[in-house]
């Protein structure tokens, strides 16, 4: 029984996310984040990595809310929260992705694409 106790904590502790972001967008990127979760700044056709992440919401091989970022000379459009009858929370695992940009005039809403 003591036994258990002890290693309880090691796979409390071998739960984490570890995640790379890239930059696909063609522009700097400033104060990325989503979910609370903050990449800061990604040069362009760079990456950002991030290890002890708790948890993300997928919705499907996706995270479920888009990133969020600014860009020099582009206005952001509110990103409304997204809704999802089949999210799932994940709490370990190793992902990659790329922020993309979806762009009209002079206004951005980034999104995701698993990593190419």
């Amino acid at each position: 029984m003591l036994a258990v106790l002890y290693m309880m904590p090691l796979f409390s502790l071998a739960q984490k996310i570890e995640m790379t972001v890239y930059n696909k967008t063609g522009y700097d990127i400033d104060s990325v984040s989503f979910q609370k979760i903050s990449f800061g700044k990604i040069l362009k056709d760079s990456s950002s990595y991030l290890a002890d992440i708790k948890q993300i919401y997928m919705l499907g091989e996706l995270p479920m809310l888009r990133p969020t970022g600014i860009i020099s000379g582009k206005k952001r459009p509110i990103n409304l929260k997204e809704c999802g009858t089949k999210s799932r929370i994940v709490k370990s695992g190793t992902f990659a992705f790329d922020i993309c940009i979806y762009e009209i005039e002079n206004e951005h809403r980034l999104y995701w694409r698993k990593h190419q």
